[in-house]
């Protein structure tokens, strides 16, 4: 006995949204520009983002503001890299670079910083360390010794964003230097950290 053959069906007409069909109570109306516009501008900026951290702007960003001031014993220079935009927990750079009209000749170099600033970091210390130092409730000041027979002092901050940090800050990155005995600003840089999610 053999089988009986096997009918597929075939419909004789396509399915329509008129009277006679099962999906007409489920058909939802095309949806209206606003939503669709929305959608596609969310989309747009899904990607954006995404291409943006992919290409790296996103992360770490340095920036070097410098303060030059010419005053009777010459030109002094101060310049100070640091981390534009950061995220938490990252390692950012902050290196400060003096730049004397002559030989320090051991003479102490004061920088001053807020303290609001400090507080953005865990830190590892300072290379070289201060010799000594003092703040009060808005500013940090640290005075490091200075080499006998250059010109250049430079001091970096070895520090990462702390984990817990949720917004950036800025700060006033003073020089200061002992003249007849009292300690003088002689430049300064205003720098801003910026802090992403």
């Amino acid at each position: 006995m053999s089988d009986p053959p096997v009918t597929y069906f075939r419909p004789h007409r396509p399915v329509t949204d008129d009277g006679d069909s099962t999906l007409r109570a489920v058909r939802v109306g095309r949806r209206p520009p606003a939503a669709l516009w929305a959608r596609r501008s969310a989309t747009a900026a899904l990607v954006a983002l995404v291409i943006a951290g992919g290409a790296g702007l996103l992360g770490v960003r340095s920036d070097t503001r410098t303060a030059t001031v010419t005053g009777g014993d010459g030109t002094w220079s101060l310049t100070v890299t640091y981390a534009a935009t950061a995220r938490a927990g990252w390692d950012v750079p902050l290196s400060i670079r003096v730049q004397a009209p002559g030989p320090l000749a051991q003479r102490p170099v004061t920088l001053a910083i807020d303290r609001a600033y400090l507080d953005l970091f865990e830190t590892q210390g300072w290379n070289p360390d201060p010799s000594s130092s003092t703040g009060d409730g808005d500013r940090v000041e640290l005075e490091f010794d200075t080499p006998a027979d250059a010109a250049v002092f430079q001091a970096d901050f070895d520090a990462y964003i702390q984990p817990s940090a949720q917004l950036g800050a800025n700060s006033r990155i003073a020089l200061l230097i002992p003249v007849d005995g009292q300690e003088q600003e002689v430049a300064a840089v205003d720098i801003t950290t910026t802090l992403l999610p």
